[in-house]
């Protein structure tokens, strides 16, 4: 015998609040049946999907079974398996409003954050729990200018990509631009790379995708010292480069430029590249690892707190600057450290 399931049934649904009945009798053997589908639920007067479900309020009956208790358990399903959410025995009501409800998570360690969800948290550390109109675009804003702000606080490794520059005979300078609205790149493999903020190492590759491929370092210089150089269009082997960063485009300008026989090989560079701002689907992840959402967050709060509670924006500071800087800490790739003592003789 398997599960007899009626339903789910849907009692009542809007945009913020689905009400949903099932009755299941069970043989023992537990059932699959899925009670709270999202993709089955209904956009919204935007035309917005619904992303997650939050459990606030439940009514049950466990009754039967073959001579002991009925029980029956809530999960959430997973890419993982089953997670289990709430257990439940006898009748009776449950509200778990007052703390905002069994929210649904993952337990593949891929839970993202949207931005409306960054931003929700980030007004409630304000005293503010609606939100909604002009509140998420004055916050969305605030954010893009958090992230911009965060370009200031050194390098974050997650945003470090590597290229490779094709390249032409004679050509001093390759252009990199913040978007493709502002012009089109250089060619690279991989291609269309746009958003490159800095340049921090380069090598002449030779080549490349083979097994005879090789790398020579070049020294990057700065700009007194380009500026020195007397012939600049000079052909040979690159050996240096030179990198300027505008507001709309990064260039990077090698020297000697390439000649005949070094055409045919790439230069291949880590850059970093800008973070992305968050748009107006509120609904997207936002453009930063897990380690940095607790300072996302707080910036946030501290940056509305400006605007919205003056009082509250020294404190909100400090909470910020203090997950940030543990944030930065453990940002990056540890690498081995060796130690080796010097032999020291006195007196001989």
């Amino acid at each position: 015998m398997a599960d007899t399931v009626t339903g789910p049934t849907i009692l009542q649904e809007n945009d913020a609040r689905v009400v949903i009945k099932i009755v299941n009798q069970s043989d023992g053997t537990g059932g699959t049946t899925v009670y709270g589908d999202v993709s089955a639920m209904a956009k919204n007067e935007e035309g917005a999907s619904c992303l997650h479900l939050v459990l606030q309020r439940i009514w049950f009956s466990c009754q039967g079974g073959d001579g002991g208790d009925s029980y029956a358990r809530l999960d959430e399903e997973d890419s993982d398996g089953d997670i289990p959410i709430i257990g439940l025995t006898g009748s009776g009501y449950w509200d778990f409003r007052e703390f905002g409800g069994i929210k649904t998570d993952k337990s593949s360690n891929s839970k993202t954050f949207a931005v409306d969800e960054i931003i929700q948290e980030a007004y409630e550390r304000l005293g503010i729990s609606a939100v909604s109109g002009y509140q998420l675009k004055t916050a969305r804003r605030s954010l893009n200018l958090l992230f911009q702000e965060w370009g200031n606080r050194g390098l974050h490794y997650w945003q470090v990509a590597e290229t490779n520059i094709d390249l032409i005979e004679g050509q001093a300078e390759y252009t990199f631009y913040r978007a493709s609205g502002d012009g089109t790149s250089s060619v690279t493999n991989p291609s269309n790379i746009y958003g490159v903020a800095d340049v921090l190492e380069a090598t002449l590759r030779s080549n490349r995708t083979q097994t005879t491929q090789s790398d020579s370092a070049l020294t990057k210089i700065a700009r007194s010292a380009y500026s020195a150089l007397s012939a600049k269009l000079s052909k040979g082997t690159p050996s240096q480069y030179f990198v300027q960063r505008f507001v709309d485009k990064t260039t990077i300008t090698v020297y000697p430029t390439a000649d005949s026989s070094n055409a045919s090989k790439d230069i291949h560079f880590y850059y970093v590249k800008r973070l992305q701002d968050a748009d107006a689907t509120y609904t997207d992840a936002t453009n930063v690892p897990y380690r940095f959402v607790p300072c996302m967050v707080s910036g946030l709060a501290f940056y509305l707190s400006q605007k919205l509670n003056p009082q509250l924006t020294q404190t909100m500071k400090l909470l910020y600057e203090d997950e940030l800087a543990r944030a930065l800490a453990e940002d990056g790739s540890a690498a081995s450290t060796y130690i080796t003592p010097k032999n020291y003789y006195p007196n001989i």
